[in-house]
């Protein structure tokens, strides 16, 4: 929609890991936190009988779990999908404040690893 656009979700993902760091450094614990970003359709519902949950299906929630396990400690990590719809909001509002709060890195590795060992192939996210 145009309020959960997701250059806002990117934002408050980054937000999110911003808390987190000045959370830990306040309790002088390690602990950081990963976000991962995915962008494109699903479908949700209600589900249960005895105990009703709004529930959310689809290979976007797939994709979604893995970028969140990959993405590397304190960092927030985007799907390619992510990144060309940000690139396209990016060239439509040409006076967006916060393109200067962004930005990206390619990540060169082969593979996407998590903190266990798991690993899974570019193309499980849609391409680097």
């Amino acid at each position: 929609t145009g309020t959960n656009m997701p250059i806002q979700v990117l934002l408050f993902g980054l937000q999110m890991v911003r808390a987190v760091d000045k959370w830990a450094m306040s309790k002088a614990v390690q602990v950081s936190c990963r976000v991962g970003i995915h962008y494109g359709e699903c479908i949700g519902g209600i589900v249960g009988a005895d105990m009703q949950r709004y529930h959310l299906f689809g290979n976007l929630l797939v994709g979604l779990e893995i970028l969140e396990s990959t993405a590397p400690e304190g960092r927030v990590q985007v799907s390619e999908a992510c990144k060309l719809e940000l690139d396209r909001q990016l060239e439509e509002k040409k006076d967006a404040v916060w393109k200067e709060k962004v930005s990206f890195q390619r990540r060169y590795e082969d593979c996407l690893k998590t903190s266990k060992g798991e690993v899974h192939a570019f193309d499980e996210v849609g391409g680097r």
